[in-house]
């Protein structure tokens, strides 16, 4: 019997890449459309018309099994699946002169903008940071600064934005290296997105909201 059919997402109905399928004791895997196709090889219980068990999974989707009843000699069996990351709709990181109570003088202060969109709500998101990239002169050392991003309004239910602002140097001798940006997102149940300045799909030339100074 052959059994085909296609995963979606069941929010936005965006085909799911990668989707592993388990049919009984066959396996496949979605294409880039999200579908698959299995010639499935019929055993004593598929004839006698018991149901056999459909596991399936894929990156940043809660897995799911159900069960079903094979009729030959072709079936369709579309199934849909439910994202369960957040996602890091946009960002945008800059360089912004602030005025600090500490200083007379604006600074020059690296800042990180993000939206942020889970399915499940933005109520349930444990971390949000981004690390911010130094490097000594020259470029020859780097160091690393991760910094915890503050919710500075909410959207809706399940979209939020976020903002975090990094020291102008480190140590005197580092200052901010704009070409280097990493921003993680994770929930209570561990699912996460990960976004660099190589998604440039996700980043923005301007800022996405007024800059907001720290108290």
């Amino acid at each position: 019997a052959i059994i085909h059919g296609q995963v979606q997402n069941i929010f936005d109905r965006a085909p799911v890449e990668g989707a592993y399928m388990r049919i009984g004791v066959q396996q496949t895997s979605t294409d880039e459309d999200g579908k698959y196709s299995v010639d499935y090889i019929l055993g004593v219980d598929d004839e006698r018309n018991k149901p056999i068990e459909i596991i399936r999974s894929a990156e940043n989707y809660y897995p799911l099994d159900t069960n079903l009843v094979i009729f030959p000699p072709e079936m369709k069996f579309n199934l849909k699946m439910e994202y369960a990351a957040p996602i890091i709709e946009t960002a945008w990181t800059g360089v912004v002169p602030i005025l600090f109570p500490i200083s007379p003088d604006p600074l020059l202060t690296p800042v990180t903008q993000i939206v942020v969109h889970d399915y499940q709500g933005i109520a349930g998101l444990d971390t949000v940071m981004t690390t911010f990239y130094y490097a000594s002169m020259g470029a020859e050392n780097y160091i690393k600064i991760p910094v915890m991003m503050q919710q500075d309004s909410v959207i809706s239910p399940t979209r939020a934005r976020y903002q975090a602002m990094g020291p102008s140097h480190v140590d005197g001798n580092y200052t901010f290296y704009d070409r280097n940006m990493d921003i993680y997102v994770t929930d209570n149940e561990a699912y996460s997105d990960l976004k660099t300045l190589a998604d440039s799909e996700v980043f923005v030339d301007q800022p996405i909201f007024p800059v907001v100074v720290d108290p």
